[in-house]
């Protein structure tokens, strides 16, 4: 007898990758605040200004570790449930999606004007498959972010709860999916 898992276990896994990958995304901002919290603390008791060089180098290798995973995981995931439900547009919107995030991590400003329309597209996506209301609200999101990606730091504020939706949304995939 075969122990190949059902399609329904793999496409929980996929729909479990993608949303650790969109929470590793969410983790970021936390992370560099804590980041900065313990830099500001140590060039205030130290005075020393080569902690500065540091606190950017840790802060750059930190980062980029976890967009790069985390960008793996999420394209891993949506792709998966792209190939569980056979949908190629999901699946060929996935493509890029890891280098979209790669160059947001290293040229924020331009990166988000790409990262947010290929998200938006994804979202659409998932949400033309699940029927989930926070996916609807993320494509909107992931769009003002795209847009809004020249005014700094306006566009990241909405990236951010853009993200949040999409984590929503696959949470409440995840639960329809197991209901099944």
């Amino acid at each position: 007898m075969s122990s190949q898992p059902s399609p329904s276990s793999e496409l929980l896994n996929y729909i479990r990758m993608a949303r650790r990958g969109v929470l590793i995304m969410l983790y970021i901002i936390p992370v560099n605040i804590l980041l900065l919290l313990i830099f500001i603390t140590l060039v205030a008791l130290t005075e020393n200004p080569l902690l500065s060089l540091l606190y950017y180098l840790l802060d750059a290798i930190i980062v980029l570790f976890m967009v790069i995973y985390g960008a793996h995981l999420q394209q891993r995931g949506i792709r998966g449930i792209g190939w569980s439900y056979n949908n190629s547009t999901l699946i060929k919107d996935t493509g890029s999606l890891f280098w979209y995030w790669v160059i947001y991590a290293v040229i924020p400003l331009f990166g988000l004007i790409f990262l947010g329309f290929k998200m938006a597209d994804i979202a659409e996506d998932l949400y033309n498959m699940f029927n989930i209301k926070e996916f609807n609200t993320a494509i909107s999101r992931w769009e003002w972010s795209a847009y809004l990606a020249i005014v700094f730091g306006i566009g990241y504020i909405i990236a951010v709860f853009a993200m949040y939706n999409t984590y929503k949304g696959l949470d409440k995939a995840l639960k329809s999916v197991t209901l099944q």
